[in-house]
């Protein structure tokens, strides 16, 4: 949290990178994933990590560059599912 505020449903995958990077996790180690939600969800997960530790290769692509903010890119979809909801009520 200190580094990265709440990731919400990416604090495991975040977690596990940051492990990696660190070499924090080794092969064979045991690695024990629990989590928790609103609505008092809830998911535990035992792994033993194996002996390929490093990626099968690297990649150099570039996301295109963008100019919008996060809320106008979602804008649109944001606008279908208010009217899909308005529809179903009525």
């Amino acid at each position: 949290m200190h580094k990265y505020g709440n990731t919400s449903a990416g604090t495991i995958p975040v977690a596990l990178a940051e492990a990696l990077e660190e070499g924090r996790i080794k092969p064979d180690d045991h690695i024990l994933m629990a989590s928790f939600g609103a609505g008092l969800t809830y998911g535990a997960s035992l792994i033993k990590w194996s002996n390929r530790v490093i990626p099968l290769t690297t990649s150099d692509a570039e996301l295109p560059p963008c100019e919008k903010t996060g809320l106008e890119i979602i804008a649109s979809h944001v606008d279908r599912y208010k009217k899909h909801s308005l529809e179903s009520v009525s």
